[in-house]
């Protein structure tokens, strides 16, 4: 879709679309991804997304170990990252995350059975930041705040997906 350049980062956007015949344009996904191209002096630390105390808890997710390892088999993506321990901790994590649109999907399945009741004609457009990495293994809740819902480790807590629907 796009590269943006400034000299001291890049950032690229890609565009995927997926239709059927009947539904064009079904789901559309901005997917970024920045990469540094020198190093700068450090910037102070933006404060990480919580979950509000106010929002309502939905429902929840496990994930385990061997959730990343699962993601990549069903969707052939086996960046080492989410699903080998030393790998992630050479990257600078405690240990492996989960794949992002793991976390995406089982939060909005959680949505489509609780708020959507599987109607998918109630679907409008769906915003999502993922805002930390959820590491493995965790238990998270799906919370929801008027429009605005989250995956997070708590209310108060960490979240580490935040979205908007409508």
């Amino acid at each position: 879709e796009s590269i943006d350049d400034n000299g001291e980062r890049a950032i690229i956007t890609n565009k995927l679309i997926t239709e059927t015949s009947t539904s064009p344009k079904a789901l559309v996904v901005y997917q970024k991804a920045l990469i540094p191209l020198k190093r700068t002096k450090a910037k102070k630390v933006k404060e990480k997304a919580r979950v509000p105390s106010r929002a309502e808890l939905i429902d929840s997710i496990a994930v385990n170990k061997s959730s990343g390892l699962e993601f990549a088999f069903l969707t052939g993506d086996f960046n080492p990252l989410h699903w080998s321990q030393p790998w992630a901790r050479k990257l600078g994590f405690s240990g492996s995350i989960l794949h992002g649109y793991s976390s995406m999907s089982r939060t909005l399945e959680i949505l489509m059975r609780s708020r959507l009741t599987y109607d998918v004609s109630k679907i409008s457009p769906i915003s999502i930041s993922f805002t930390a990495p959820l590491p493995l293994p965790s238990k998270a809740g799906v919370f929801i705040d008027d429009n605005t819902f989250y995956l997070g480790a708590a209310k108060g807590g960490i979240a580490y997906l935040v979205g908007t629907i409508g």
